[in-house]
């Protein structure tokens, strides 16, 4: 993601590791940076690694893609995924299929047996 402040600050801004995105008026599709990034105080931008708070194909967004921070940095004035997002369960493999659904029916079997 490539996170933006306004260019009338003219200081260092902090992004913080952990600091969760997401699409306007989309509040189900989050991504947490994993890793603290920093807007030196002569550039505008700065890349930051992000990670999708779930898999799902929803997830694979396109460059160029607007989002929004979660909790309000003051400074920031936009927020682009830089680079198309690819993988989610478009690349589950039959096996990782198969063990997903065993472990959560077991869990259901689990919980019926304690209610």
């Amino acid at each position: 993601m490539r996170i933006f402040k306004n260019p009338e600050i003219q200081a260092e801004l902090t992004i913080p590791e952990s600091t969760w995105l997401t699409l306007p008026g989309a509040c189900d599709l989050k991504f947490e940076t994993i890793e603290e990034v920093k807007i030196e105080k002569e550039k505008n931008f700065a890349d930051v690694k992000v990670q999708a708070e779930k898999e799902s194909e929803d997830y694979n967004l396109h460059a160029s893609t607007e989002l929004e921070l979660c909790e309000e940095i003051e400074g920031i004035v936009n927020i682009v995924n830089a680079t198309d997002f690819e993988g989610g369960y478009a690349l589950e493999t039959d096996q990782s299929y198969r063990t997903r659904m065993i472990t959560a029916f077991k869990e259901w079997i689990k919980a019926r047996e304690e209610s």
